[in-house]
């Protein structure tokens, strides 16, 4: 049986202008999606049929079971999707023999998308879990770099909601725009964290809640629970994530004082602590 199982990712910043290319910061962390291959003629026990794009990924493959395993058990969030694409694809190029270079990977999913008229997506999920722990990524600059959580004084986790919009019908609905608003306070949370300045890190995540909700672009119960969040002692940031941010929320704590304050954020929602995660690993064989 040959396995291949990539992280869970998150949009720290950059969700919308990475659409045009522009600058993001993914956060790619524990539990892992998985993926199980092995020789049968029994047919597969993956939903490929919601995902048009994956479809000339599994021709002449009808002699082989895949069964994808999903740690949040198809609630969604957290790159599910991008997941499944993700080692689909990586399975496929290696059987091709093929490269898992990033910009390779990328240039096949454009391809892919145009294809399967596929909805608009700029793929940095699926770049970002290939690549594993805190991904930067710009595409229009041709960089992609890994990068470390280097704020020693605070840690982050990560609190899922009890709501979904699905992410892939949400961008085939909107209008895309320049966004221009959004990537300069993107370039300036990529610089602040580059050079650990947690302040203006913080600062950033919250100018961007706010722009995107200026836009329409944020759920109403989402800007509430944000905002309830940047009341709390301990909080230093917090932002929404996902379609509409609306999927999930990421928190920057004060490490002196986040094991109190996680306790309490577990009560009110499902908490998944801050622990990164590499990017594709593959073990076994066919």
């Amino acid at each position: 049986m040959l396995s291949l199982s990539v992280p869970s990712k998150t949009f720290a910043i950059g969700e919308y202008v990475a659409l045009n290319g522009g600058p993001a910061l993914v956060l790619s962390t524990e539990p892992r999606f998985q993926l199980l291959i092995q020789k049968s003629s029994d047919g597969f026990q993956c939903n490929f049929e919601s995902y048009p794009i994956l479809a000339p990924l599994m021709e002449n493959q009808s002699d082989l079971k895949f069964h994808f395993v999903d740690p949040y058990e198809g609630h969604g969030g957290f790159g599910s999707s991008s997941a499944l694409l993700s080692m689909l694809l990586s399975f496929s190029r290696l059987k091709r023999g093929l490269s898992l270079g990033i910009w390779d990977v990328l240039e096949e999913l454009e391809s892919l998308q145009k294809e399967t008229n596929a909805a608009p997506s700029s793929y940095y999920d699926v770049l970002s879990q290939i690549s594993g722990d805190i991904s930067f990524i710009h595409k229009n600059n041709k960089e992609i770099e890994t990068l470390e959580w280097g704020f020693e004084e605070a840690k982050f986790c990560l609190l899922k909601s009890s709501r979904k919009v699905a992410t892939h019908e949400h961008l085939k609905n909107m209008k895309q725009k320049e966004w221009s608003s959004l990537k300069s306070i993107a370039e300036d949370s990529v610089e602040s964290f580059k050079e650990q300045d947690l302040d203006v890190f913080c600062e950033t995540l919250r100018e961007y809640q706010l722009a995107l909700e200026s836009e329409g672009l944020v759920s109403s119960t989402s800007a509430e629970e944000i905002r309830w969040l940047w009341t709390q002692p301990g909080v230093l940031s917090a932002k929404g994530c996902g379609a509409l941010l609306n999927d999930s929320y990421l928190v920057i704590l004060e490490k002196s004082r986040a094991s109190d304050f996680q306790h309490q954020l577990s009560k009110k929602f499902e908490l998944f602590e801050g622990i990164l995660s590499d990017g594709l690993r593959i073990e076994g064989e066919l």
